[in-house]
């Protein structure tokens, strides 16, 4: 039984005020419905829009290091007049035979090595004085587990 202003309701009122409870419920549900809705499309744009910049970012950004011209791929006997234009070089004139993978404690000329880099061997080069050779063989095992074709070798100035 429901009583309002001290009386009972009638079986109209009764429909009315429950009428106006359930619309009063229905609009309620709704505004949070649309609050929700638009709380997800916030948090959607805002995604896109973070990934999207990041994505332009990465993709304009210079890449790392410096780029230096190629300087061919002749193989030569003799490479002490050779100038080439990075240290340690990348390319250029070298001779016909390359370093073996391993790890060295002396300097190997820059000719054999340019020829290694040509077969695709990592090469790291180290300053013997002030490296841990141990340091530098054990860098070394672990690459070779990887089956990395891989040589390190002492370089006297950089």
């Amino acid at each position: 039984m429901i009583v309002a202003e001290g009386r009972q309701l009638t079986k109209k009122e009764r429909k009315a005020l429950a009428r106006k409870l359930r619309l009063e419920k229905q609009d309620r549900q709704q505004r949070s419905g649309k609050i929700k809705n638009l709380l997800v499309i916030g948090v959607t744009a805002a995604l896109v829009l973070g990934i999207g910049g990041w994505l332009w970012q990465s993709a304009t950004r210079p890449l790392p290091g410096e780029e230096v011209a190629e300087l061919g791929r002749e193989h030569v006997t003799d490479i002490s007049n050779v100038i080439y234009n990075s240290n340690p070089p990348t390319s250029g004139p070298h001779f016909p035979v390359w370093v073996k993978q391993g790890v060295y404690d002396w300097e190997i000329s820059d000719g054999y090595l340019i020829h290694s880099l040509e077969h695709g061997y990592v090469i790291i080069s180290y300053n013997c004085e002030s490296a841990k050779f141990w340091l530098v063989a054990f860098l070394g095992f672990l690459l070779g587990l990887l089956e990395y074709p891989f040589l390190a070798a002492a370089k006297l100035s950089f």
